[in-house]
């Protein structure tokens, strides 16, 4: 397997996360990113193709939180099972950044939504009224998990205040870049 090949290298694998996946180079285990997370399993692209992965009962004893299973946007380290799409997930990489919230209810842990991303857009349509302050706690999380936050106001079409809105965010959110748009007429 070619760990910077093509196929992984468009994942955004690069000469970085090849340094994080070193230690498990020797244990014959390959690199994939988790695409999708359904309830323990997983989604997982690499070099080979797709495969359906779990973790292993290991990786599973050891973990303390929910958080710290494989979330969208991980890198992993994984074994496949031979002549079949199935493998086991022994490690994920250090997160690079993510992108999370207070789990709801009475407990104070953390639901890790999605990692290793670079921006994050909080799209808010202007079909309703303008709430700065939610865009605000939208902001607060993503420059809290180091992911760059670009403010989108969409529905510009059905708003013939939208250039007012833009400008009331943009002095909100200062640096933030704050862009109209309108999915409907692809503006």
């Amino acid at each position: 397997m070619a760990e910077n090949g093509p196929a992984i290298a468009r994942l955004g694998w690069d000469d970085d996360w090849g340094q994080a996946f070193e230690p498990f180079r020797g244990r014959g285990l390959h690199p994939a990113r988790v695409g999708v997370e359904d309830k323990h399993h997983y989604q997982l692209f690499a070099e080979d193709g797709l495969f359906t992965g779990k973790v292993t009962g290991k990786f599973r004893s050891q973990t303390r939180t929910q958080a710290d299973f494989p979330k969208v946007g991980d890198w992993v380290a994984f074994k496949p099972q031979a002549g079949e799409d199935r493998a086991q997930i022994h490690a994920i990489l250090p997160r690079v950044t993510q992108l999370a919230r207070k789990r709801k209810g009475r407990e104070t842990s953390e639901q890790v939504l999605v990692t290793n991303v670079e921006v994050a857009f909080i799209v808010h349509g202007l079909d309703r009224h303008l709430n700065v302050r939610l865009i605000e706690r939208f902001l607060v999380m993503t420059r809290e998990g180091g992911v760059q936050p670009i403010a989108l106001l969409n529905k510009t079409d059905l708003d013939s205040h939208s250039s007012e809105k833009v400008d009331e965010l943009q002095r909100a959110l200062g640096e933030v870049p704050v862009l109209p748009t309108c999915a409907r007429t692809g503006r």
